[in-house]
């Protein structure tokens, strides 16, 4: 079982958005794995089919890349600052880029694996770039990094870059 709660409201400006996500998750009993929580980074794939702001996602921990963290129960808590969209309104051949975004973001999680626990902390930065191609079909191009480290000192960079067809 997991959840989350998000508290949205804008700061400073109109257009400027601070959020507040906490989520958590806890599994019983005994399994093969199925109902274990694993936190991985970004996932590069050049192609997206999901979310542009995969950081949001409850099982993503932005900076880990392929160093997935496995949990039966976690808690964690980001805070993000997303500024506010720029207009850009540029043509390149039949592409038309509409308007681009930057946001920040902060993250902590705290996770148990039968008798072992971790902590995580991270900070991150994603742009995201909106296009509309061919007259009809939108696009988002994403790109971003995140440097994650843990109680140890142990740190890990993530740089990623993909493309969202269709809708953003």
């Amino acid at each position: 079982m997991s959840g989350e709660i998000n508290w949205f409201t804008p700061i400073f400006t109109p257009h400027n958005i601070f959020r507040v996500q906490t989520a958590a998750g806890k599994s019983w009993g005994d399994f093969i794995g199925a109902g274990l929580f694993y936190f991985e980074g970004f996932g590069n794939q050049l192609l997206e089919a999901g979310t542009n702001r995969r950081y949001r996602q409850i099982e993503n921990f932005s900076g880990l890349g392929d160093n997935s963290q496995i949990a039966d129960r976690f808690a964690k808590f980001t805070v993000e600052n997303i500024f506010p969209s720029v207009k850009i309104g540029q043509r390149f051949g039949d592409s038309y880029l509409r308007r681009a975004d930057i946001s920040v973001f902060h993250q902590r999680l705290y996770s148990e694996f039968e008798d072992t626990s971790a902590q995580y902390y991270n900070l991150g930065i994603q742009s995201n770039w909106y296009l509309t191609n061919f007259y009809t079909i939108d696009a988002t191009l994403s790109l971003g990094f995140a440097r994650a480290w843990d109680q140890a000192g142990n740190d890990y960079d993530e740089f990623f870059l993909y493309i969202k067809l269709f809708r953003n």
